[in-house]
């Protein structure tokens, strides 16, 4: 099965941030290397095949993404991480840098496929609470980086009210929130690429977010990444403008979900962090010009179609309105 893993690099040392010619140079000794990796053999004689891979820079480090073909979810993370540590090390440019993720984005059906194909005793116990490992500190302070890309929300959005001496979420829950929504945002996307690109496959595929949707065809999913991609980039901007259409909204949803899954698996999701994000779900979905949230699906034919009459909903969602 191929499994997309996440591998986040960061420099040793802390350096200033990388400027644009150096995350050029970044990206292109990791893609360099990269594109000479066609597998791994573990140790125990099982091949891990590289499938592809992308590769985006940051100003503190890159993040890759890799499709490997593993047996396991655990041995697809593990030998991603070794992939890339390989390619660190061969650059010798690189050789300081180090890997503080390789995490498999999970999904249900994923996380089952792969317990029932680990065997021996050291396989993962099927109680998710016993696979549950605490974050490394690099990790929690990635994630509360990111809060600053939802520029079009405050922390206020996340139930933490600078102006109140005792806020609902106290700030440090609050920009882990803020920043698990903002790292979760290339993630769907890239999520619901794979989705579009197994659905093409043959039959038995298995779908990270297209389970979610009420219409499993091509269509309608390349409608509803536009959608998607449409809202979850207006949260990078300095204003913000509530969900055009059913589409739109569910997206935001999805994102919520995928943020908490992520703090969930590093072990940071409390009673704090979920009422963040109940808090901003509340504040991202606020509609002064509709009279309720369609907090149930309308049906497929409406998912497109404005919230309010008259509101723009992207070009491409009524120009393929019937192609599906």
């Amino acid at each position: 099965m191929a499994y997309p893993v996440n591998v986040d690099v960061v420099p040793l040392e802390t350096y200033p941030d990388l400027d644009a010619l150096q995350r050029f140079g970044v990206g292109a000794v990791l893609s360099d290397g990269l594109d000479s990796v066609e597998g791994f053999e573990e140790a125990d004689g099982v091949g891990v095949d590289l499938v592809d891979f992308r590769v985006s820079t940051r100003s503190d480090g890159a993040a890759v993404l890799l499709s490997v073909d593993a047996p396991t979810l655990e041995s697809a993370e593990r030998t991603a991480r070794q992939m890339v540590m390989g390619v660190l090390e061969a650059s010798g440019i690189l050789a300081d840098w180090r890997v503080v993720r390789s995490e498999v984005q999970l999904h249900d059906d994923l996380v089952y496929e792969s317990l029932m194909a680990a065997d021996g005793p050291d396989a993962p116990s099927e109680d998710p609470m016993l696979r549950a490992r605490g974050p490394l500190p690099e990790e929690r302070a990635r994630i509360e980086r990111q809060a600053a890309g939802v520029r079009a929300f405050g922390l206020d959005a996340f139930g933490c009210d600078a102006d109140t001496a005792q806020p609902d979420v106290p700030e440090e829950k609050a920009r882990l929130a803020a920043g698990a929504v903002a790292a979760s945002v290339g993630v769907l996307v890239d999520l619901l690429f794979t989705d579009l690109v197994n659905l093409r496959a043959e039959d038995g595929a298995s779908f990270f977010v297209l389970d979610e949707l009420p219409v499993q065809e091509e269509g309608f999913v390349r409608r509803f990444v536009v959608a998607a991609v449409e809202i979850l980039g207006r949260l990078s901007g300095t204003g913000w403008a509530p969900p055009a259409c059913f589409a739109e909204e569910m997206a935001l949803r999805l994102l919520v979900d995928q943020g908490a899954s992520m703090l969930e698996r590093l072990g940071l999701y409390d009673d704090d962090v979920e009422a963040a994000f109940v808090t901003f779900s509340d504040a991202a979905l606020e509609d002064p010009d509709s009279v309720e949230l369609r907090l149930s699906d309308p049906g497929p034919e409406a998912w497109f179609e404005p919230i309010v009459p008259g509101r723009p909903v992207h070009a491409y969602l009524r120009a393929h309105r019937h192609e599906w």
